[in-house]
């Protein structure tokens, strides 16, 4: 009966969130569907979904290829799974770079006082506001000077730099956070500013590394304009990929709703299994 009574007392609240995460789920409901149905039937109006006909032959010919396809379908499966690779290593490169440096100038900026510091704090912060389109040719011609162009290192570096503001900010914040206290108490015990960042302050920043590491993986998996401007060939990236999936005279359907899922599995990883630790680390850390 209790049970009951909250239903109904807030069956409105229910009714509505069940919309939304239906409302939010059909998209990626439909494109695995999509991906796992006969090329014929997508075609049909309307078009026929048939479960004993469904097979993951698609998924199969992007991630190893096939015989029984045409050579330009598996052309563009050997492109996907170079994409792939790229993107993997481009992302995991911007979140090692990225982190390093917001998490050693959130310490600088929480615990140090040098000349002109609240001033850089924010010119860092106002960056936020400038939106990447107004400083493309500058950075084009910045990457073609230094021969970066199409290169992991050209788009780390600009995946990077454009979530350093956000980062930096995150991590000063944090190191606010902690009482200066700590600080005192290792210098009396003999330890260096150095000794004190790597072996008290780094534990007690993993929520917000934690969070900085997640939020700049997935603005570089998901990046597009950057690799698109950037990466013409050898370094191109799963979002660029993504669009010239579809052929000039053919519409692969079901192939480009496979490589879409297979492109979003590693951010879904970790949402599901890593957020809820970032939020309760930094939910812990603003309480201390």
């Amino acid at each position: 009966m209790k049970i009951l009574r909250i239903l109904n007392n807030n069956k409105y609240l229910i009714i509505g969130t069940i919309f939304i995460i239906l409302w939010s789920l059909a998209p990626i409901i439909w494109t695995i569907v999509v991906s796992i149905s006969p090329k014929e039937n997508l075609f049909l109006k309307p078009p026929i979904f048939n479960i004993n006909e469904m097979s993951f032959k698609n998924y199969i010919t992007l991630l190893f290829g096939s015989e029984s396809e045409s050579l330009m379908i598996n052309l563009a499966a050997m492109g996907f799974r170079k994409a792939y690779l790229n993107t993997i290593i481009v992302s995991i490169s911007s979140v090692a770079l990225c982190t390093s440096l917001s998490t050693i100038a959130g310490y600088v900026f929480s615990r140090f006082k040098f000349f002109g510091k609240k001033f850089l704090f924010l010119m860092i912060i106002i960056t936020l506001s400038i939106p990447f389109i107004v400083v493309i040719i500058p950075i084009i011609k910045m990457m073609s000077f230094l021969n970066l162009t199409d290169t992991y290192i050209g788009l780390t570096l600009v995946n990077s730099a454009s979530m350093l503001p956000v980062t930096i900010w995150f991590a000063t914040s944090y190191f606010l956070s902690i009482p200066h206290d700590l600080d005192d108490a290792a210098s009396i015990d003999g330890c260096s500013p150095i000794k004190t960042f790597f072996n008290i302050m780094i534990p007690l920043a993993k929520p917000v590394i934690g969070a900085n590491m997640i939020i700049t993986f997935i603005f570089s998996w998901c990046s597009f304009l950057i690799p698109l401007i950037l990466a013409s060939k050898d370094a191109k990236m799963l979002t660029v990929v993504l669009t010239e999936l579809r052929g000039r005279y053919t519409l692969e359907r079901g192939l480009i709703s496979s490589a879409g899922i297979l492109s979003i599995i590693p951010v879904i990883i970790i949402v599901l299994f890593f957020s809820k630790f970032i939020i309760g680390g930094l939910a812990k850390g603003a309480i201390k």
